[in-house]
């Protein structure tokens, strides 16, 4: 069993990707990353995927990318996999991919996934953190 998170916007796509099946849920809206960690925790109890894959990269333009929701899906999906002891992978997608092709790099990403290695994101965009807000 290998839990998938795809936290790079205001929804977030969750599966736990077996050899014969996928679990898939979405959780949308607001602090969609806390209430994407309740959801992981409420689906799996006390059970232990086996690796946490999560998806990084700019989506298509249907969604648009929050570089602050995603590095919350990579910081959960470390401390995760921290936690739980297991290896974390990420895997770079568009957002157009059928949940069959996505169950599919999953299970290719998790055979590969090696133990006590972190996963980073990178920003290519310009920085807007030091621009000036408008006053009121």
């Amino acid at each position: 069993m290998v839990l998938f998170l795809d936290i790079r916007n205001d929804r977030a796509i969750i599966a736990i990707v077996e050899v014969e099946r996928a679990q898939w849920m979405s959780v949308k809206g607001e602090r969609v990353g806390f209430r994407s960690f309740d959801r992981v925790k409420k689906v799996l109890g006390k059970k232990k995927p086996g690796a946490v894959i999560v998806a990084v990269g700019e989506p298509s333009t249907k969604r648009a990318l929050s570089w602050s929701t995603m590095r919350t899906g990579v910081a959960m999906a470390n401390g995760l996999a921290f936690a739980w002891d297991i290896p974390v992978v990420a895997i770079e997608i568009c957002g157009d991919e059928t949940r069959g092709e996505l169950a599919e790099m999953v299970k290719k990403a998790a055979k590969k996934a090696k133990k006590n290695r972190w996963i980073t994101t990178s920003y290519n965009g310009e920085p807007n953190i030091t621009k000036a807000k408008n006053s009121l």
